[in-house]
């Protein structure tokens, strides 16, 4: 009988909550900016998964100057955006209470997430490129099998990236919870 009430009430306690966040510099894990960033890692998520195991498998890899070349680069800079994100997101602990102690926040994040995320996240390409004088180049030769073999060995670290497939699913989650939908 009293629902209006208490959505006043939560709707209050979630405002206050957000207000502290902003002054504190940290993300609210309910906030509309932080389900946009979700639904945009989610997309990007979405084509990391997809394109990175055919990548892989049949050995394309995008020519330097390429647009494809550039857009995975932006993309990795994004992912590593999101470990900084991550670092300021509060969450809700198991008793419903916001803990917005940075470094509760922090502490968190770090046994989750973080290795998984900042290991991910190195945009080995670019890399490549600034230590590896012959990466863009082509032709043949003894530095061109160190070359293939090197980036055989950094394909396997990308492989890390499909580790995001897990974490796709809790900002599902997120956003079935935000719009209402079961």
């Amino acid at each position: 009988i009293d629902r209006p009430a208490e959505t006043l009430e939560a709707s209050s306690r979630t405002a206050k909550e957000k207000e502290m966040c902003a002054r504190k510099w940290l993300v609210h894990p309910r906030s509309p900016t932080k389900l946009k960033w979700d639904i945009a890692l989610t997309v990007l998520i979405t084509y990391s998964v997809l394109v990175l195991p055919v990548r892989i498998g049949f050995g394309w890899e995008a020519a330097c100057a390429s647009f494809l070349f550039a857009f995975e680069i932006a993309i990795d800079f994004v992912f590593l955006t999101d470990v900084v994100v991550n670092l300021r997101t509060t969450y809700f602990r198991s008793n419903g209470i916001l803990e917005s102690d940075s470094q509760s926040v922090m502490l968190r994040y770090f046994r989750t997430w973080f290795f998984i995320d900042v290991v991910s996240s190195v945009p080995i390409d670019l890399i490549l490129l600034a230590t590896t004088p012959s990466f863009c180049e082509s032709g043949g030769g003894a530095s061109q099998v160190k070359l293939a073999k090197m980036l055989k060995a950094f394909r396997l670290v990308r492989l890390v990236k499909l580790l995001r497939l897990f974490k796709m699913g809790k900002h599902v989650q997120t956003l079935r919870r935000e719009l209402g939908l079961n």
